[in-house]
């Protein structure tokens, strides 16, 4: 099985030969590297070049990352895609460990693994994949796939027949095609961490106002689109509650004063304590530092 390697790169020449070396080392090697540069100012040009017949480099105006994952799957010739966005790499087993549960499952068209993310100061916290198997229903509440393609491995044949990624999402597009995909396709998984994602502070993963925002766009457009009628307003609804869990719990990490008012709004779209039980218990644990802060004030 042949594999191509996809990245894509806007401005982050810098980080770009961590990405390939990561490639480069693979204990499976790939077919062939792809550098797409989405119309970059920096040196992502120099720094792919000179590589010289290892990397093949493409240009394009600047259109954002779904359309650059299109553009070098559209040039790529591998059996399987396997995407890396420039700031991110690999352990040298993930191709490799990819293959071989592919293998194990042929049905499979797409094969994640757990992820461990690094924020610029060199903390690391890692995650086992979802089990296949628990996909549905989680997989409307969030992309519990993986955070980010850069862990995804994806029969190229497959991508290309339903459309590739969605070029007018600036984020949350791998989230849409993964589950598009999951609706049609059985995926597999590597279970352990062999993906290293960068956290930085100002992406969709910390900016909780920019998450929400996606997801709303997400939700007509793909998470709702096969439901009608009363399922489609009750799965709302519960959709709804769990990103805003998950934006109180984001709150929290960052000290911000919104992490009440989230987990209240969670709450009134669905406040059966049967669904994310922990969203009470979350609950309770602010209004006790509150309490508590109230009570050393005075």
């Amino acid at each position: 099985m042949r594999v191509s390697a996809i990245i894509p790169c806007y401005n982050y020449g810098k980080y770009l030969p961590r990405a390939i070396d990561s490639i480069l080392a693979q204990t499976r090697p790939v077919s062939e590297i792809l550098v797409v540069d989405d119309g970059s100012t920096d040196n992502t040009r120099e720094v792919a070049t000179s590589y010289g017949d290892r990397v093949q480099y493409i240009f394009q105006q600047n259109q954002g990352r779904a359309a650059a994952r299109n553009h070098g799957m559209r040039e790529a010739t591998g059996d399987w895609i396997a995407l890396l966005d420039a700031d991110d790499w690999w352990f040298p087993e993930k191709i490799e460990l990819q293959l071989k549960a592919a293998a194990a499952r042929p049905e499979a068209v797409l094969v994640y693994t757990g992820i461990t993310c690094q924020d610029p100061e060199g903390a690391s916290e890692s995650f086992q994949a979802t089990d296949p198997a628990r996909l549905w229903p989680a997989l409307r509440f969030s992309n519990c796939i993986t955070g980010s393609a850069s862990a995804a491995l994806i029969r190229r044949d497959v991508l290309l027949a339903e459309g590739g990624f969605n070029e007018t999402l600036r984020e949350c597009e791998d989230w849409d095609c993964w589950f598009r995909l999951a609706r049609k396709y059985p995926f597999a998984a590597v279970m352990e961490p062999v993906t290293v994602l960068m956290m930085w502070p100002g992406s969709a993963s910390y900016n909780n106002d920019r998450m929400l925002a996606n997801t709303k766009k997400l939700l007509d457009t793909t998470l709702l689109a096969d439901l009608s009628g009363w399922r489609r307003v009750l799965w709302r609804h519960r959709i709804w509650a769990a990103v805003l869990f998950g934006a109180a719990l984001n709150a929290r990490q960052q000290g911000r004063r919104e992490e009440r008012a989230w987990l209240f709004q969670s709450l009134r779209h669905w406040p059966s304590p049967a669904f994310m039980p922990k969203r009470w218990w979350a609950l309770y644990r602010n209004i006790a530092r509150l309490s508590d802060s109230a009570t050393i004030s005075q």
